[in-house]
């Protein structure tokens, strides 16, 4: 760039030459041309500042390009493991529905169980009360017997004599 630059002011001060311009003429003219050449390179460090800057950018789009792409692939892990849990849980929530249904299977057979125990015991109860009057009756009886007996041997005592 600079190279081509130099040529071209090389040329310029070569038509100057053969114009056979006065060497005041020559500086006025060379004067006018430093103005350019300082202006050329300013601006060349300013191009060399702006191409540095465009390629920090450049790293910087690359890594977050990077990084993006990472967090991409982060939230398509969370995603899977989301839709694992989501799995997971509607499994766990048809257990605890069986295991619900099971509970209240087994209340009500607990509660049949129950209900049983006491007709039993009400039976036994009922038993119970029969046999004391059985028992008492049965007393009772032989009590009568018993007077019958000795009513039966006081007569024939009585008769006998």
């Amino acid at each position: 760039h600079s190279l081509m630059g130099m040529v071209e002011e090389n040329e310029i001060l070569q038509v100057l030459e053969d114009m056979k311009l006065s060497v005041d003429e020559r500086d006025k003219v060379a004067g006018l041309l430093e103005e350019p050449r300082e202006l050329c390179v300013q601006l060349g460090w300013y191009l060399a500042e702006l191409e540095e800057r465009h390629g920090a950018l450049e790293d910087r789009l690359s890594a977050a390009r990077t990084e993006t792409h990472d967090q991409m692939a982060k939230a398509a892990q969370l995603v899977k493991q989301i839709a694992v849990l989501k799995k997971d849980v509607a499994a766990a929530r048809g257990a605890e529905e069986v295991a619900r249904q099971i509970e209240a299977r087994r209340r009500d057979e607990a509660l049949a169980v129950l209900a049983q125990v006491k007709e039993l015991e009400r039976a036994v109860e009922t038993a119970k009360a029969d046999a004391e009057v059985a028992q008492e009756a049965d007393a009772n009886h032989s009590k009568d017997l018993k007077l019958a007996h000795a009513e039966v041997g006081l007569s024939v005592d009585f008769e006998s004599r």
